[in-house]
């Protein structure tokens, strides 16, 4: 019985990490010079991604439907994969994001993008074509949060 427990834990625990890193890719390559707040905004985003079920059942389904080809492909994207590749400064930073998607994936960290579910940075890309179908919940760093409108609900 103990070690049906242990086993339980582990596999928890197991998930929880991958959980982590799959999240800590895509910050990586989102905003790796956010900062904590930047990071924040967008581990948050996908772990309400996540919540609404719409946009996969894991971390990294979420993050599969969410990364744009152009993010995969990044220089970013690609060295998340294997670690041993950054150097170390690339390593800090990493390993400070995992810091705070850790602290966001266990539910420690509030929502600062205000249940936003998407994020594009307008400055440099210009206002994305799904925009007008959401919400603006606010600005962090370099990103305009937004959420999915509330469905009308008829009155009585």
């Amino acid at each position: 019985m103990a070690g049906e427990k242990q086993s339980f834990t582990a596999r928890a625990l197991n998930q929880l990490e991958d959980d982590v890193h799959e999240l800590t890719r895509g910050v990586f390559a989102e905003d790796a010079m956010g900062g904590p707040e930047g990071w924040m905004g967008v581990a948050n985003a996908m772990k309400n991604r996540l919540k609404s079920g719409n946009y996969g059942n894991s971390y990294k389904e979420v993050l599969n439907k969410s990364l744009s080809s152009v993010r995969k492909q990044s220089h970013q994207y690609k060295l998340s994969g294997s670690p041993d590749k950054m150097n170390q400064y690339e390593r800090n930073i990493f390993n400070k994001i995992k810091d705070v998607v850790r602290g966001v994936v266990r539910g420690d960290v509030p929502d600062n993008t205000k249940g936003a579910t998407h994020f594009e940075n307008i400055q440099q890309f210009g206002m994305p074509y799904w925009a007008p179908e959401m919400t603006p919940t606010g600005k962090i760093g370099s990103h305009t949060y937004f959420k999915e409108k509330a469905p009308h609900q008829e009155g009585f």
